[in-house]
């Protein structure tokens, strides 16, 4: 009895440690051959997948950095739960938020929302974090109040989150490359988060509550700012302010009294590329 004990015991260390160096032969999933050395592996035309043994497959190979199931269909929680068992991993994945189609390996997404549209919120957007590849995101016109998600989105070089219920812009501080920003109409009182920004060419911040401007003095890159109630509605920075944003940015444009989309905002070139970026759903560099 006790030799079989102890023969049990090694074949289960014997076992682990297989496991834990990996496959030794080729391994077929899901109807794909998989050899051990493999760092990528697709399943196209997949629709049926166990989550669990989708698991136990990755723990099998180790090498893997890229798993495509596009077809599949996986609760956005399995996907969530999966990208943070193994954040070395790419998922490819499809999932809809509401009437919104996404891949995670694309570039740029919008929810091309206007002011008739159905709002979506935070909890909505929370799956975008597989989007590991996003560099140009839209989600203004929607009943956001948390902007969490965006710490799992670093490529971001244009943010638009205008109109809004948003109050806290920290995330937005830890997107280093970040270019382009609205962030009109929410109820943001504090923007010291961008300073973080040091790459921001255009920047809209009317009709928020900010109490304090000074940190807009620390983006040199600035070439565009628009301002208009930026504390208060239907008012103007004073003389003041207006002397120290100009002294402190001499190469930017400013709008001090008008609305965030008008005067000339939506006519520079910069803006045109962004409109072909949302339209495609692909991100393209502004030149």
């Amino acid at each position: 009895m006790r030799k079989v004990l102890v023969l049990a015991i090694m074949l289960i260390v014997l076992s682990a440690a297989v496991l834990a160096d990996g496959p030794k032969a080729d391994t077929v999933f899901l109807g794909v051959t998989v050899k051990p050395e493999d760092t990528y592996v697709s399943f196209p035309g997949v629709v049926d997948v166990d989550v669990g043994e989708l698991h136990a497959f990755i723990r099998a190979f180790p090498s893997l950095v890229q798993v495509d199931l596009f077809d599949a269909k996986i609760d956005k929680n399995d996907m969530m739960a999966l990208a943070d068992a193994y954040p070395d991993i790419f998922f490819g994945f499809t999932f809809n938020i509401a009437e919104h189609t996404l891949r995670t390996d694309q570039t740029a997404f919008s929810t091309l929302h206007n002011n008739k549209s159905p709002g979506h919120n935070s909890q909505d957007f929370a799956v975008l974090k597989l989007l590991k590849k996003l560099e140009a995101l839209d989600i203004g016109h929607n009943l956001v109040d948390d902007i969490g998600f965006l710490y799992d989105l670093p490529n971001l070089k244009i943010l638009i989150i205008a109109l809004n219920q948003i109050t806290d812009i920290t995330p937005v501080g830890s997107l280093e490359d970040l270019e382009y920003l609205e962030m009109f109409t929410n109820k943001v009182t504090d923007i010291s988060p961008l300073v973080n920004c040091q790459k921001l060419l255009d920047l809209n911040i009317g009709f928020n509550r900010i109490q304090d401007i000074s940190p807009l003095l620390q983006l040199p890159s600035l070439e565009r700012l628009w301002m208009y109630s930026y504390k208060q509605a239907r008012q103007e920075p004073t003389r003041e302010i207006k002397d120290q944003l100009r002294q402190a940015l001499p190469n930017a444009q400013f709008n001090f009294h008008n609305y965030p989309t008008l005067a000339g905002w939506r006519e520079h070139q910069r803006y045109y590329v962004l409109y072909q970026i949302f339209k495609t759903s692909t991100f393209l560099p502004w030149d």
